[in-house]
């Protein structure tokens, strides 16, 4: 048998509505505590969108940690093509729509699958 180890389990009592799991008439007994996971920063969740991710798998304050890194280079792209845009174009509507609407997708997709809230589904849908 493996050790007991404190940080790994946590002592659950009964209640008069049941137990901490929900489920009524067992004994009180041991749960892991990644079982219990506290609830992340941005919740409840606005959004109508949950992706293959677990969320705040990595830190409680990022919903989606690697989607929300994976789509920096989108707006890194947009900045970087925005500077490397020649001086006589670069002032020009066109391109500067063009690239701040990389730039705004990037962001809106990193703070839509940071927070999961509706604002930045609106923002990563753009």
């Amino acid at each position: 048998l493996k050790p007991f180890l404190l940080k790994d389990f946590v002592q659950v009592r009964f209640f008069e509505f049941g137990t901490a799991r929900g489920s009524i008439g067992r004994r009180p007994g041991f749960l892991r505590l990644r079982d219990m996971a506290p609830a992340g920063f941005w919740e409840p969740h606005t959004s109508s969108h949950d992706f293959c991710e677990e969320n705040y798998r990595f830190t409680v304050f990022v919903a989606e940690l690697l989607n929300s890194v994976s789509a920096l280079p989108i707006a890194w792209a947009g900045a970087w093509a925005w500077a490397r845009t020649p001086l006589p174009y670069r002032g020009w509507l066109r391109f500067q729509l063009c690239w701040l609407s990389f730039i705004s997708i990037g962001l809106g997709s990193v703070a839509f699958h940071a927070t999961l809230q509706r604002p930045g589904q609106a923002l990563d849908e753009g």
